[in-house]
């Protein structure tokens, strides 16, 4: 493959633009992506949108998620979330292109962020799979970044890892659900979480990124 078509594969994965919920990613794919995620960096720096995140605690997590060891899609994911962009029911409801807002998976509340990472009770059943510090996490808060701030604070350097993959497994596993109509198992959804990780780790290893 040459230089443009890995370039082209780096910026899909890092933007989760790929088919499936894992895949192969070769050591040169991983390294193009750390490069595309310091652009990323370096664009968002000068943007209106970063300069409103101004104060230290933001400023914190950023730092904290950037330099996390995790695939740049899962980051990318987590980025969207802490922002409020993702298409869920809620913020297509206020842009009237959905008549309601309501969680397509659980039915009952209005889908924001929140809802569908961390308080619906289809998440709520993925998390309590996970590790124990990250099950016995208890915050309840409107706004997701709220919720990201407090567990990078609580958890261990892994545990953050196994959170920001896992969270782009669940938004994958939802995504299927309503363009599907399949709802895979909490624990294939931790299953598919924790390899994402793994893959991403092994192939860091074999590349000299992660001792």
């Amino acid at each position: 493959m040459g230089c443009d078509g890995r370039l082209g594969m780096a910026y899909r994965w890092m933007f989760g633009v790929t088919h499936g919920l894992r895949g192969p990613w070769s050591e040169d794919v991983i390294l193009l992506v750390r490069s595309a995620y310091g652009a990323a960096v370096r664009l968002g720096s000068a943007s209106p949108l970063a300069k409103s995140s101004t104060s230290s605690h933001h400023r914190w997590f950023w730092r904290q998620l950037w330099k996390s060891k995790t695939p740049g899609k899962s980051k990318h994911l987590i980025w969207r979330a802490y922002h409020n962009i993702l298409p869920t029911r809620a913020n297509l409801f206020q842009r009237h292109i959905l008549s309601t807002p309501v969680c397509p998976v659980c039915q009952q509340m209005e889908e924001d962020v929140s809802h569908a990472l961390w308080g619906c009770p289809y998440a709520r059943d993925v998390w309590s799979l996970t590790s124990p510090r990250l099950q016995k996490s208890v915050v309840s808060a409107a706004d997701f970044s709220h919720i990201a701030r407090y567990l990078f604070w609580r958890l261990s350097k892994d545990e953050r890892h196994q959170w920001v993959t896992i969270s782009w497994a669940l938004w994958a596993a939802r995504n299927k659900f309503v363009f599907d109509g399949f709802l895979m198992p909490p624990a294939k959804v931790v299953e598919v979480g924790n390899n994402l990780w793994g893959d991403f780790r092994g192939v860091s290893v074999r590349s000299g990124v992660l001792p």
